[in-house]
């Protein structure tokens, strides 16, 4: 067997891979006798050797839990430069393999776990004016107890340049048309990629060639994910779907941003019963009595409908109620309090006079017919302004939207800033009150400067409806 060879104090074993300027292997410290990575610049070309040396700054000045490690850097005995970093066992595309092979996608737990500290350093790395512009599964890597790192900052740059590029499949639109402004928003777009790789088990283009990828970036919509993955929630798609909309302003204000709502996007009851009436027709074949039963039941759920609330002295149900609106008299021995038992789920909504005894009310409500009236289900609101890439320059600023509400629906403007890293800021997150139409105007504080995300919601009591996409502006004084 072939000595293994040595640079400095660390004797290699193993070529772990290698890219367009470099290599990289597997070696030992042997003053420590830990297992390390090394990276070596093949070639000494002043663009290379100055691209290796501002990889190397960066991700020592970084120093994020989320990002690899550096541990020593030096020049091989001719020449070379070369820098140490902690070694990790596997990369996100083995863990991929291994899920493609079993068939098993990620879930949406398992995502929001191994992708939070990635996305934390992304934030921390747009935080400082730099894109990442390589998101990968090669460039995630992963340690036995599950902890991921992000690795590779060989692509860096800062915001606004312009650049060609990045991993065709992953590669953003600004990437691949090559002459457009790449930012958060590009590393949004690529972990929108990974995102959907790892919910579906496929990347969502799959191009023969590299310049099939780059214009399936630039042209293509990508099939729903639940074309691939039935079983994903729909409000999930949606936000994966956002991530990679060719416009860079209707994507997630950024990594963390796009996380958040992985985790807390759900459908509700509503919308599942709706979209299932409408995926699959055949069920208007279905008995009408068991149609109207499960369309009441969903929309029950959901909150639209609400029973009628019994109380222990009402005298007889309300479809027993006289016909007319006079009251009537109180009974002289008023009739036995409903059984528990029977209808278990009802309570009262109103608290009861000990001291008096209420007179029965006519019914309000109309009585469900034999073929119910479709639920009313209002459209997301369209964002008019400010969207997109505007900049407010005065603290009262006017929302607008269009959209059409329901009966008893209201909106509610909500404000989240993104960019800011002042305390009172970073984690400031608004509300409107309940309003009943478009717009509405807020005075936002003059030290929460910075990248805002808003988005209108509708909301039927305190459940949310449906909700607008998520609109973007910058406030700066």
């Amino acid at each position: 067997m072939e000595k293994p060879l040595t640079i400095g104090p660390y004797q290699l074993h193993q070529e772990l891979g290698r890219g367009k300027h470099t290599i990289v292997y597997r070696a030992t410290q042997v003053t420590l006798g830990r297992t390390v990575a090394i990276k070596v610049l093949r070639q000494r070309s002043p663009d290379a050797l100055k691209k290796f040396q501002a990889e190397v700054r960066l991700s020592a000045q970084l120093n994020h839990p989320g990002v690899r490690r550096i541990h020593d850097a030096g020049q091989t005995p001719d020449g070379y430069p070369y820098v140490v970093m902690e070694y990790v066992e596997h990369s996100l595309r083995d863990v991929l393999r291994e899920r493609q092979a079993q068939r098993q996608p990620f879930t949406r737990e398992e995502v929001v776990r191994l992708l939070q500290p990635i996305t934390a350093a992304l934030d921390n790395i747009h935080a400082q004016g730099l894109v990442h512009l390589d998101i990968k599964p090669e460039n995630i890597l992963v340690f036995a107890d599950g902890h991921a790192v992000l690795a590779d900052f060989g692509s860096v740059r800062r915001r606004d340049e312009t650049t060609g590029e990045g991993t065709p499949p992953y590669t953003s639109p600004e990437q691949a048309a090559g002459d457009r402004p790449v930012g958060p928003w590009s590393d949004v777009y690529s972990l929108g990629v990974l995102l959907y790789e790892m919910l579906t088990g496929s990347v969502p283009f799959q191009g023969e060639s590299d310049i099939i990828l780059l214009r399936q970036h630039l042209q293509d919509a990508p099939a729903p994910l639940r074309e691939r993955n039935p079983h994903l929630d729909r409000a999930l798609e949606r936000v994966v779907l956002s991530a990679l909309n060719k416009a860079p302003h209707l994507r997630p204000a950024g990594a963390g941003v796009l996380l958040h709502e992985v985790q807390e996007r759900h459908s509700t009851p509503l919308e599942i019963a709706v979209a299932t009436v409408q995926e699959r027709p055949h069920l208007a074949l279905i008995a009408a009595g068991a149609l109207v039963l499960m369309i009441l039941l969903a929309l029950f759920i959901g909150g639209v409908l609400r029973l009628p609330s019994f109380t222990a002295a009402t005298a007889s149900p309300t479809s027993q109620a006289p016909p007319t609106p006079q009251a009537a008299k109180p009974s002289a021995t008023p009739a036995p309090p409903l059984e528990a038992t029977a209808i278990p789920t009802l309570t009262p909504t109103r608290a009861l006079n000990p001291t008096s005894t209420p007179a029965p009310k006519p019914p309000t409500a109309t009585p469900v017919s034999g073929t119910p009236t479709p639920a009313c289900v209002p459209e997301p609101p369209t964002l008019r302004a400010p969207v997109g890439s505007v900049v407010v320059t005065i603290t009262k600023i006017e929302f607008r939207w269009e959209g059409t509400l329901c009966p008893h629906q209201t909106y509610a403007v909500r404000l989240r800033n993104t960019s800011n890293t002042d305390p009172k800021c970073a984690a400031k997150s608004l509300v409107s009150p309940p309003l009943t139409d478009s717009p509405w105007v807020k005075e936002l504080s003059g030290s929460c400067y910075g990248d805002w995300q808003w988005e209108v919601v509708v909301k039927q009591g305190e459940e949310i409806i449906t909700q607008s996409e998520t609109g973007y502006f910058n406030f700066h004084l």
